[in-house]
């Protein structure tokens, strides 16, 4: 039988290659979004900090402009949008690098740098750098994660807002994975790559900066389906190598006092392969993304994730075409997101969700459980579950909803004005008070938003923010030109259609899709095995 590698997308022409890589080595510039009169008020404005994602590879500070969330929040606080070196730039390492005085790391150096400088200069925009979150989206929630938990990021920030958070498989900066991708970059640029030696260091050090971004931009797209291959390392000071297990457990120690994370309902499938059908192809998806993962590793992922929908699994495998049927779950009761979405079912989805879980949404449940389990710490958590929730669609100018940051009364999308506001302004109270965080909301939806496990041992109180009512729209949606999906999003309708309103409810996050509690303790527990 042909794997689904062979028989769907080349893993070599894997997901990534239709995305277009720009930027330039020369970027630590930053943008900062500051009220009228910010600097004359009687009282400094707290401040958030912004890194935007990209799979450490692309984007930039451009995409994203908080001035109407600023504007929405009464203008209480300033917003400063960083940039980091991305690729090879920011993320080439190897034992050479390092021997030979070069940084592992660079681009979380910059993240760090960034914070210091605006500790030492927010002021002069009417920002109070004793109020500081540090904010982002995909990696660059991921950047945050881990600065969160890094000894070099003590007293840079109090709080911690992580959207969809990108927690890579984290190999050593010495590892075969980070030496592949050197030696990678070294002989698309012509350097000989026979031997690791100090002249292979050389010649990369005599290539100009064009011929390395256009090398780095090829070697990221080299990597295995849905993952990029520029990514953090365990260096031994900014990042450690028990980190997923620690986070998980409440016993990684974080800085700062609150944070505010998420993630979207549908993560996964635009990294995912889409020709999973069976349970041997799930197997083969899992070896070939993870492929330290043992016999004994694999059997229990199967166990957690599928035994008790075994019988869902055989009436509804998702076919190669993508022409099944799916729907959105409500996350408390049977079908569960772990064999449905809007966008699969079946094994399909079995492998959307596995990915999903593993890159973003159980990164988000332990930095959760981390702060949760920190004396006089609180934490807040959300999923973002309006279809349709595919990664990055809640945040920034490429996002066609952009929930977070453009005008809450933005029209013709399936986000109502309360929704956006509701958001928006958890947002701002988190960002000003980092208290209590207040809803709005009518009729039976949420209004107090509850803390994650509050004093460490509480329930796992998870707000879900969907939609009701509109009219159901059918399309081809592809993410950045990747994988093309059938899919189902809601608009609003004529004056006899159910009008679009939102709902807030508040629901128990261990529990929620059926266990995920239990999926994410599993993850983190696997994190040996899953690292690369």
């Amino acid at each position: 039988m042909d794997s689904p590698e062979r028989a769907g997308v080349p893993a070599e022409e894997a997901a990534l290659q239709n995305f277009a890589f720009a930027g330039d080595e020369d970027c630590l510039f930053l943008n900062i979004f500051a009220p009228a009169g910010a600097t004359a008020l009687p009282r400094p404005l707290p401040v958030v900090v912004w890194i935007h994602g990209g799979g450490y590879s692309l984007d930039s500070a451009s995409s994203f402009d908080f001035s109407s969330q600023i504007t929405t929040n009464n203008n209480s606080y300033v917003a400063v949008v960083i940039q980091y070196r991305l690729g090879a730039f920011g993320f080439l390492s190897s034992e050479e690098l390092v021997k030979g005085g070069g940084v592992a790391n660079a681009g979380l150096w910059d993240m760090v740098h960034a914070l210091r400088w605006v500790k030492t200069h927010v002021d002069k925009f009417g920002g109070d750098p004793r109020k500081v979150t540090v904010a982002g989206q995909s990696a660059g929630a991921g950047g945050a994660l881990l600065l969160a938990a890094s000894d070099e990021a003590v007293g840079l920030f109090d709080g911690v807002i992580a959207s969809s958070p990108y927690l890579t498989t984290l190999p050593k900066h010495d590892g075969d994975r980070p030496t592949r991708a050197y030696k990678s970059l070294a002989e698309r640029i012509g350097c000989s790559t026979k031997t690791i030696s100090s002249s292979l260091l050389s010649c990369l050090q005599k290539a100009d900066s064009l011929t390395l971004q256009n090398a780095s931009d090829w070697v990221s797209t080299q990597g295995r389906y849905g993952q990029w291959e520029w990514r953090p390392v365990i260096d031994g000071k900014l990042v450690r190598d028990t980190l997923t297990q620690e986070l998980s457990q409440g016993k990684a120690g974080v800085n700062g006092r609150r944070v505010l994370t998420s993630n979207v309902a549908d993560e996964g499938p635009y990294f995912t392969w889409q020709n999973i059908t069976t349970q041997a192809h799930f197997v083969s998806f899992l070896q070939s993304n993870y492929p330290t993962l043992s016999a004994g590793n694999v059997s229990e992922i199967l166990a957690t994730y599928t035994q008790k929908h075994e019988a869902f699994l055989t009436a509804n495998s998702k076919d190669a075409n993508n022409t099944d049927p799916g729907f959105s779950t409500n996350g408390l009761e049977s079908p569960y997101a772990t064999t449905v979405s809007d966008y699969a079912t079946g094994w399909q989805q079995v492998a959307n969700n596995f990915y999903a879980e593993v890159t973003f949404v159980c990164p988000s449940h332990w930095l959760a459980n981390a702060y949760a389990a920190k004396d006089g710490a609180r934490a807040w958590r959300y999923q973002y579950s309006v279809p349709p929730a595919y990664h990055g669609v809640d945040i920034g100018s490429g996002s066609a909803v952009d929930v977070l940051l453009a005008p809450v009364d933005t029209p013709g999308t399936a986000v109502t004005m309360s929704l956006r506001l509701a958001l928006q302004s958890a947002w701002g109270q988190f960002i000003t008070r980092g208290e209590d965080l207040v809803l709005g909301g009518s009729g039976g939806n949420a209004t107090v938003w509850s803390q994650w496990k509050e004093g460490g041992r509480g329930v796992a109180s998870m707000l879900n923010a969907n939609m009701t009512g509109g009219v159901p729209v059918g399309k081809v949606s592809s993410f950045d030109g990747m994988v093309s999906l059938n899919i189902t999003s809601y608009a609003p309708g004529d004056a006899g259609s159910p009008p679009l309103e939102a709902v807030l409810n508040v629901v128990d996050g261990d529990k929620w899709e059926d266990g995920r509690g239990e999926r994410c303790r599993l993850l983190a527990d696997l994190s040996p095995w899953l690292a690369d």
